[in-house]
């Protein structure tokens, strides 16, 4: 596959900051899915729609200056055959997914790491899923918020020369 290095790369990286992937959610057919973290993170595959600033990735933004800025997140689909579910396949391999195959995936769905799947049910704008838990919402979890500091302004003395005649004085 012509992505696999960087698909692997991409998801080495995404445990590396947020622990083991726990669970992914598809939520709508062939893009929109969530990677759920044991960290508590949710990362949208559709981060830009879904308002996720994904600058906040450090390995994934490296990986884009690394191969001509492509938004790796950008190639993992799924419910078709061809290279987005191959690329989502191979993330989850590298995962540690027992059940990588995401090219007849249906959505609403959840998938496990053991292949566990749960179903769901679209009603209106929200997914009644069959364990009864709600639907996650983009985040980042363990995160420092940046704080305003004020700046310490230290002042500096100022030196006044003494008023003592130069040496070159003397020569008048």
């Amino acid at each position: 596959m012509a992505y696999e290095r960087e698909i692997e790369q991409l998801a080495n990286g995404a445990i590396a900051a947020h622990g083991q992937l726990k669970e992914v959610v598809f939520l709508e057919n062939n893009k929109d899915s969530l990677l759920i973290f044991s960290d508590g993170t949710v990362i949208p595959v559709l981060h830009q729609s879904r308002g996720y600033d994904i600058r906040n990735e450090a390995y994934a933004v490296q990986l884009a200056r690394d191969h001509s800025g492509t938004d790796y997140y950008g190639l993992l689909a799924f419910g078709y055959t061809g290279t987005g579910p191959t690329c989502y396949a191979a993330f989850l391999r590298t995962a540690g997914f027992q059940n990588a195959n995401v090219e007849g995936i249906a959505a609403p769905l959840k998938l496990r790491p053991n292949g566990s799947l749960v179903r769901g049910t679209a009603h209106g704008g929200s997914i009644e899923w069959e364990d009864g838990t709600q639907t996650p919402k983009p985040s980042t979890a363990n995160r420092p918020q940046a704080t305003a500091t004020k700046p310490v302004v230290k002042e500096i003395p100022v030196i006044k020369p003494k008023s003592e005649k130069r040496w070159w004085a003397f020569w008048h």
